[in-house]
C-alpha cells in the first residue's frame, strides 16, 4: 500500500521542562506556558501554507540539557497545536502514528527541530490564519469567566 506523505521540518522553541511544569505549579502557570509555546509554533509555521493531513508522525531532534523524557513536552504541545488548529482531526494513536525524540549534539545549544511527517497531505487554498487567543489553540472573540459570579 502506497501512502502519499510530505515532510515539514521546522525549528520550534525550547519547551518548558516537564519537571518545571508539574513541580507544584498552579494550573494557570501551565496554561500560560502552553499559550507562549503555541505562539512560538505559530511563528515557526508562518512561512508555510495551511494544510491538512489524515495521519502524522513527529520526529524531534534537540540539543539542550533536558533528558529525552523531559523533551516530550515539545511534542505534546506541537501535536496539540496541530489538532486544535485543524491540521489533523485528532492526536490519538489512530492519527498520531509515530514519535521519535533524539538528542543531536550537532545542533545549536537549545535548538529543537521537529519534522512533521504528514500522510495524505492536502494544501488548503486561500486560507487566512486566525489569531490564537487561548491555550487550547482555539480562537474565540470574548473571554468567558472562569469563576462563577459572586452573589
Amino acid at each position: 500500500m502506497i501512502i502519499e506523505c510530505n515532510e515539514v521540518e521546522v525549528s520550534i522553541p525550547k519547551p518548558p521542562s516537564l519537571n518545571q511544569l508539574y513541580s507544584g505549579k498552579f494550573w494557570t502557570y501551565r496554561v500560560k506556558q502552553k499559550e507562549q509555546y503555541y505562539e512560538g509554533i505559530s511563528r515557526a509555521l508562518e512561512g508555510y501554507d495551511k494544510w491538512t493531513m489524515d495521519r502524522f508522525a513527529i520526529h524531534l531532534r534537540y540539543n539542550s540539557r533536558y533528558d529525552i523524557d523531559n523533551s516530550v513536552v515539545a511534542v505534546k504541545f506541537l501535536a496539540d497545536y496541530l489538532r486544535y488548529n485543524g491540521y489533523v482531526h485528532d492526536d490519538t494513536p489512530k492519527y498520531f502514528v509515530d514519535l521519535r525524540i533524539t538528542y543531536d549534539g550537532d545542533l545549536k545549544k537549545d535548538q529543537y527541530i521537529a519534522k512533521i511527517i504528514c500522510y495524505n497531505y492536502t494544501l488548503i487554498e486561500n486560507y487566512e490564519k486566525p489569531e490564537l487567543t487561548e491555550a487550547s489553540g482555539k480562537t474565540r472573540k470574548t473571554k468567558r469567566r472562569t469563576t462563577p459570579k459572586r452573589k
